[in-house]
């Protein structure tokens, strides 16, 4: 007598997710604690930014970037000037025209001995394990992954792995920050692909970020080294030793060579060369607010093992639930993801009534 369909999916369904629960990470090592490599003299972004800070004591410069292609440039500028060091976060990373140039522009600086760190979400990241791997070989290039999976390919391992081990992998790193040299940081909801920098000839989202200089990106940095440093950060030489190897950053430069999109690069340099900001930012005259009220927060790492009424849980609402509180005349949101919660929400029903 045959099984019922209901009876044999069930069973192959706790078969998948039985697989999936044996896909085990390898022991994260014992790793000496990274920080950030400090400000210094000398480099573009140090000419540019001394005076500045010097001439605002105690304050940062905030820029507002609202369009894709200013996003795009201050990304790109500031890695070919970069002296010292680039330090990339991000939750995704697209092999597509923004992206490449990106990495290419990284690789560049990393071949000049700036120091190239790349924290990167595993989620989406897995996918191009080889690519990140090859970065890798690179003697000044560094790279971790968060909250890695054990297995680096094949889709049926991925879905295995994601249903056998889905409360450790449902939590995730949107994070976004790009520091260069530690003088500039450039904070926000833009990962890195061309629908985030109007570079799509599809769909574009609409995204915004923060360029930054002064104190504050000594913040960014710190937050950066809290999550570089974290132990769901492994890196990728502990996932997948066999492919971090020179060979594999040979090839992936030819790759970069031969897949260079050079029709759609000079469309998108077309559409650069027509926003006034980017014109502004090439020569150096990108006006800045500066200001000595900020703060820079970020959640620990480690949050998803913390319990739900810890109130460190969640630093960045520690932080802003006192500012939404005491608003007098009114609170602007911007967030591409707004979870607030039963408590939250009547929180913020209760503003509204107070006419706020």
């Amino acid at each position: 007598m045959s099984r019922p369909p209901c009876c044999r999916a069930f069973a192959l369904l706790t078969l998948a997710m039985f697989l999936g629960a044996c896909a085990q990470l390898p022991d994260r090592p014992d790793l000496p604690t990274q920080s950030a490599i400090p400000e210094g003299s000398g480099s573009p972004l140090d000419d540019w930014f001394v005076a500045r800070e010097n001439e605002h004591t105690g304050q940062s410069g905030f820029r507002l970037l609202s369009s894709g292609a200013e996003a795009f440039v201050t990304r790109a500028k500031s890695a070919d000037t970069a002296v010292r060091s680039i330090d990339v976060q991000t939750y995704i990373w697209h092999a597509d025209t923004t992206g490449m140039n990106l990495v290419e522009r990284l690789l560049a600086a990393a071949d000049r001995g700036v120091k190239v760190r790349l924290l990167v979400d595993d989620m989406d990241a897995r996918a191009a394990n080889v690519g990140f791997a090859a970065l890798a070989a690179h003697k000044h290039i560094s790279v971790r992954m968060f909250n890695p999976f054990a297995s680096r390919t094949g889709k049926l391992r991925f879905m295995l792995e994601g249903l056998g081990s889905f409360s450790r992998i449902n939590h995730r790193m949107h994070n976004k920050s790009w520091i260069v040299d530690n003088r500039l940081a450039v904070v926000g909801g833009r990962n890195l692909g061309d629908e985030y920098f109007g570079a799509s000839e599809d769909v574009n989202f609409v995204d915004l970020d923060f360029g930054m200089a002064g104190p504050i990106v000594r913040d960014a940095s710190r937050s950066f080294d809290k999550y570089w440093n974290s132990p769901a950060a492994y890196p990728i030489q502990v996932l997948d030793p066999d492919a971090v190897i020179q060979e594999a950053l040979t090839k992936l430069r030819r790759w970069l060579a031969v897949n260079r999109d050079e029709k759609k690069l000079a469309r998108y340099a077309t559409s650069v060369k027509a926003d006034e900001a980017v014109h502004q930012l090439v020569a150096g005259t990108l006006p800045m607010q500066w200001s000595g009220h900020f703060t820079f927060a970020s959640d620990d790492p480690l949050k998803a093992t913390m319990k739900d009424k810890d109130p460190s849980r969640s630093q960045v609402m520690t932080t802003l639930a006192p500012v939404i509180v005491g608003a007098q005349k009114g609170v602007a949101v911007i967030s591409p993801y707004f979870v607030p919660g039963k408590v939250g929400s009547a929180g913020l029903v209760k503003l509204a009534e107070a006419g706020k």
